[in-house]
């Protein structure tokens, strides 16, 4: 009689950290695809919209277990309001035939609402209401810590709708020539535009770093971080962390990035690497203040949304910063 066979061993930590990161970056990879496929960016924008929703409500759960009132219902919608106006800004939606509409009500009104859908007038107009709004609502709804209240709306606006809405500005920047060479040849980088590719490799190195660390930390961390904000992090996990994405930076320097040296790569690598690990530690201040060990339970053995994308919250504006200083998009 044959013997049943042995059950397979579960997946470890860090093989779960490893597929799980692997898969986050091909799905965002096939969802640039495809709207690369079909000329659009509606799903990349829809994947944001939901990040922005879902993010908001972690962040103000936790904001309420500390007794603070926000304006939530507010922020939440001029967050989305405000990645709508970076959708519209980002891939060139013509302002003049939006108000095409309007002609026939008179050259006066016609110009008013071409001004008013004009780019820069609509991203102030959403600040401007963001800031209206929640001044009210917190202080007639919520007088007990009202200038606290509206100090954790904005940052909810900044630090989640506000970080985010970047990620629509570095998909939609403009390719070197270089750029258009390299897709005549390349495989996978054909399948996406020059700032779709620069997307997926500010998440790769981001997250890459973050598996880096977590497995550099487990084989030989010894040295505590910051025992106060984040007590399982450790020195030799940061440097880990940062050695992956600079190695990361280098290996896909000639496919995603060819106008870069290698000096600039590694120097992006960094970067990229040093601000997914603060966005990690500014998660973990918010987490360790609220008492909570994680932003939500959306994914079973990772938690919340926000631990999931914490590091790429503040590492897509420091790539937007450096290949906009280095004149790469």
């Amino acid at each position: 009689m044959i013997a049943p066979a042995a059950p397979a061993p579960p997946p470890t930590p860090v093989m779960t950290r490893v597929a799980f990161g692997v898969g986050l970056v091909a799905l965002v990879a096939a969802i640039l695809a495809l709207d690369h496929h079909y000329g659009s960016a509606n799903g990349f924008t829809a994947i944001i919209a939901f990040i922005v929703l879902v993010g908001l409500r972690e962040f103000f759960a936790m904001a309420r277990r500390l007794g603070y009132e926000p304006a939530s219902r507010w922020t939440t919608f001029c967050g989305l309001a405000l990645i709508g106006e970076f959708w519209m800004r980002a891939y060139g939606i013509d302002t003049y035939e939006l108000a095409q509409w309007a002609n026939g009500l008179g050259p006066g009104v016609f110009s008013f609402l071409k001004v008013l859908f004009s780019p820069h007038v609509q991203w102030s107009l959403v600040v401007l209401l963001f800031a209206v709004g929640v001044f009210f609502l917190t202080v007639t709804q919520f007088r007990d810590k009202a200038f606290e209240n509206v100090g954790v709306s904005v940052f909810g606006m900044f630090y989640i709708p506000y970080l985010l809405s970047l990620s629509l500005h570095l998909r939609s920047m403009k390719a070197p020539p270089r750029w258009e060479q390299l897709r005549a040849t390349a495989g996978v980088a054909g399948a996406l535009s020059y700032g779709e590719w620069l997307v997926v490799i500010t998440i790769a190195v981001a997250r890459g770093g973050d598996i880096f660390a977590y497995f550099t930390g487990r084989a030989c961390g010894r040295n505590k971080l910051i025992p106060r904000v984040s007590p399982g992090k450790t020195i030799e996990g940061a440097v880990g962390g940062l050695f992956g994405s600079l190695l990361l930076a280098l290996v896909i320097r000639g496919l995603g990035l060819p106008n870069l040296s290698l000096a600039q790569a590694a120097i992006f690598g960094v970067a990229i690497g040093a601000a997914g690990q603060l966005g990690d530690l500014m998660e973990s201040v918010l987490k360790r203040k609220a008492g909570v060990k994680d932003s939500g339970r959306l994914v079973p053995g990772f938690g919340g949304l926000l631990d999931i994308i914490d590091n790429f919250m503040v590492a897509v504006p420091v790539a937007l910063l450096l290949l906009l200083v280095w004149g790469a998009g």
